[in-house]
């Protein structure tokens, strides 16, 4: 079959051909054989929702909007060919730190880094890298001996040694790696029916894995035509320098080119837009754009109609200001929320500010990020109950624990006892002693005296607050002492839950809310210990090595992304913004060091090991520098 390339700089239209010939295809033939979108999995939403309402369709039964993920848990739930249930990230995670604790004593140079928090989530991340770039525990052991070879690469041989060998003790778990699904995929399409003779677009990516060019490879083997967009001008059909804008783009489209048995682009075969039809009414759009591809600064001569440059003096001003001018825009311009995007390079730096001033200005919004559960007060409850164990009843965490509002007292109660025990130094053992507690507050050293009645009241409230905060988590230690091993230790957590009433706690709160976020959050938790029991089983394990699987676990809870309404601003970052009829574009953050971002080393290789590893034939994802130009791209659209 054919392959198409549909190319074109940013606003040309490529996305929207890609929608209009899917939507004709539809209007053609109702049913027949699929014809399938593909794109980044951020994208699957607004690409589904344009094609069944700007193009008028309104639902169809052959056009299907997929990412690469999703694409391979539909071919493999409706043909076979995996053995077993997938395991998540935070399965992936514990069976790590048991790999990682049976190897400790082995390791030297990962020794000391496999103590830290998070190291297991970075070993998750470095082994998918490796799968996604089809390196083999074998293929970096290979290449890590012949480094450990070599003087000036000793230690960098030592260190990959390590990890190939924690890559080997993975794959021998034999569990079922999502990692492993593209490859299984790219086996699959050529194997089964399902999208045989089927029309395929791909649209929205810049580069492809190896995972990911074997499963486009598999398709142009048995769908009837393909169609790949790309972000760039006819300069890719030449030669350019690795500094430009397009460079990454002309090395994917040289790979697609060999796929398909082609040496190079043809006007008959492929498409090339360029009519930017975004910017007909948005003059400076495509000067900035054109200033931007060219490299070329020069001063914009006439009026500024639609771009605006604000200043602000902190981050709270600034969306304020943000705030002001959607309001601003839907009043008196008639937009709709839904026309409006507020972009940021880093969430994390605003995240909790959209909470607080968008509230403020009643402006619905939708937050593209997955919300942690880390302070969630019931994660907080179960860190700081076991914290409170292990150190003996300690002042900090005891009143952590009463202060998350599950604990059977209210925050007014929990003040009075806080109070008393600052005042009289109460910890350790003195919170479950069989005696009540008697101190009370002397004028002078040496008083002595007949308690009053108002003192008693006291003294009896206290002790009636102490016992209603005292008696669940004493039991929990108790049960605590008896267990050795991670379901006892389960066990004794999820009690310690049902005797607060904690999930009734939840459930009301979801009530009053609106919401069941609250209840989501009960499910996550409960699904962690699940993983916990069903990944550690009844093996000997000390509380301490408990805690620390735990802590991790709870470190990671997310809760899965709510879907857009139908009438909200969305707030992203902008590798995550795919919809070409927005009207207005808010831009926040645009500070040094931030857009673009900063690109420093990441995961559990250095620079200089990438390096030394491409020198010897093995591609890992990118480093440094072509993240730093992926970077500019990135600002380009």
């Amino acid at each position: 079959m054919g392959l198409r390339l549909i190319l074109g700089r940013a606003g040309t239209g490529k996305t929207t051909t890609c929608l209009q010939e899917i939507a004709e295809e539809c209007r053609k033939s109702p049913t027949g054989a699929p014809l399938l979108l593909i794109t980044p999995e951020q994208a699957t939403f607004q690409m589904e929702y344009d094609l069944n309402t700007a193009f008028g369709l309104e639902g169809t039964v052959r056009a299907q909007v997929l990412s690469f993920g999703r694409l391979a848990y539909r071919l493999l739930a409706q043909v076979g060919g995996q053995a077993g249930a997938p395991v998540d990230s935070m399965r992936k995670q514990l069976e790590l730190e048991k790999l990682l604790f049976n190897r400790k004593e082995k390791l030297k140079v990962l020794k000391q880094s496999a103590e830290e928090p998070g190291f297991s989530q970075e070993l998750a991340g470095f082994i998918t890298e490796l799968k996604s770039f089809h390196i083999s525990p074998a293929d970096l052991k290979e290449k890590a001996e012949f480094l450990f070879s070599q003087p000036e690469g000793k230690l960098t041989g030592e260190k990959l040694i390590e990890l190939s060998e924690l890559y080997a003790d993975w794959e021998a778990t034999g569990l079922v790696d999502p990692a492993d699904f593209p490859d299984l995929v790219a086996k699959r399409l050529r194997e089964a029916d399902i999208y045989r003779d089927a029309k395929v677009w791909i649209d929205g990516f810049r580069e492809f894995t190896p995972q990911e060019l074997a499963i486009i490879s598999s398709l142009l083997a048995v769908a009837q035509e393909a169609n790949i967009t790309f972000c760039c001008d006819r300069k890719v059909m030449e030669q350019v320098n690795d500094n430009d804008l397009f460079y990454p783009n002309q090395n994917t489209l040289a790979q697609l080119l060999a796929l398909s048995g082609r040496s190079n682009l043809t006007p008959e075969t492929d498409l090339l837009l360029q009519v930017k039809y975004r910017f007909e009414s948005f003059p400076e759009g495509n000067f900035l754009e054109e200033s931007f591809v060219n490299n070329k600064v020069s001063g914009w001569s006439e009026e500024l109609r639609n771009i605006t440059l604000h200043a602000a003096v902190n981050r709270r001003a600034e969306l304020e200001g943000a705030a002001r001018e959607i309001l601003r825009l839907c009043r008196e311009e008639g937009y709709r929320f839904r026309d409006i995007c507020v972009i940021t390079r880093d969430l994390s730096l605003y995240q909790e500010l959209f909470l607080v001033v968008f509230a403020d200005y009643n402006i619905p919004y939708h937050l593209d990020e997955h919300r942690t559960l880390a302070h969630h007060p019931l994660v907080e409850l179960i860190r700081s109950a076991l914290e409170a164990v292990m150190s003996d009843w300690s002042y900090e965490p005891v009143f952590r624990y009463l202060k998350t509002d599950l604990a059977q007292l209210s925050l007014e109660q929990v003040d009075r006892l806080e109070n008393y025990a600052l005042e009289h130094g109460i910890k350790g053992q003195t919170w479950f002693d069989t005696s009540p507690w008697s101190y009370i507050r002397r004028r002078n050293i040496g008083e002595e005296g007949p308690v009053s009645t108002s003192q008693e009241k006291d003294l009896a409230y206290v002790n009636h607050l102490r016992t209603i905060a005292t008696k669940p988590l004493r039991a929990f230690q108790l049960a605590l002492e008896k267990a050795d091993n991670a379901r006892a230790y389960s066990i004794a957590v999820i009690d310690l839950l049902e005797e607060l009433g904690v999930r009734e706690r939840l459930a009301a709160l979801s009530k009053d809310l609106g919401i069941d976020t609250q209840g989501l959050a009960w499910e996550k938790v409960l699904d962690l210990f699940d993983t916990l029991v069903n990944s550690l089983g009844d093996g000997k394990l000390s509380l301490q090595q408990y805690v620390r699987l735990l802590a991790r676990g709870l470190e990671d809870l997310r809760l899965p992304r709510k879907l857009p309404g139908i009438d909200e601003v969305l707030i992203c970052s902008p590798d995550k913004c795919f919809n070409p009829r927005l009207k207005a574009v808010i831009l926040i953050g645009l500070n040094e060091g931030v857009l673009p971002a900063r690109i420093g080393p990441t995961g559990l290789l250095t620079e200089a090991e990438r390096e030394a590893l491409r020198n010897l034939g093995l591609n890992p994802a990118p480093g440094i520098t072509a993240r730093a130009f992926a970077e500019n791209y990135l600002v380009y659209l």
